[in-house]
């Protein structure tokens, strides 16, 4: 039974482990760029673009499966850009709600976290759906 689970969902475990070296990636650049005096938004950005690149080459060869073509270079683009624009909402918002109660550091990591979260499953979902449709 935990073998058919596995094949059934392997191309999210997959994505999601991805997912998770991308992330940590993400996370050390933006707080980089945050500590050096970056904006918040400006500094997400930058950990989120950053990420984008590793997880385009990892996941359309390990999750996806596909071949990188120009068509599936601009889904992963244009999924990233939206992405990009809502993680950069929650962010900021979330940010400078936890500052109230919370020191700098716990409130980046919060607000970051919120961000990943509400980015994966949109990303993934649009990805696997638009991968399919121009195989």
């Amino acid at each position: 039974m935990i073998k058919k689970l596995l094949k059934k969902y392997e191309r999210l475990i997959k994505y999601g482990l991805i997912t998770i070296f991308i992330t940590i990636l993400d996370i050390a650049v933006g707080r980089i760029a945050l500590k050096i005096g970056l904006n918040i938004v400006i500094s997400n950005t930058l950990g989120v673009v950053t990420g984008s690149i590793f997880q385009y080459i990892l996941t359309l060869k390990f999750a996806f499966k596909n071949a990188y073509s120009k068509e599936n270079f601009l889904i992963h683009v244009s999924t990233f850009l939206f992405g990009l624009l809502i993680a950069n909402i929650v962010i900021k918002y979330a940010y400078n709600a936890f500052l109230l109660r919370f020191s700098e550091k716990l409130s980046f990591y919060i607000a970051k976290t919120l961000s990943i979260v509400s980015t994966f499953f949109i990303t993934y979902v649009l990805r696997l759906n638009l991968y399919k449709k121009f195989e």
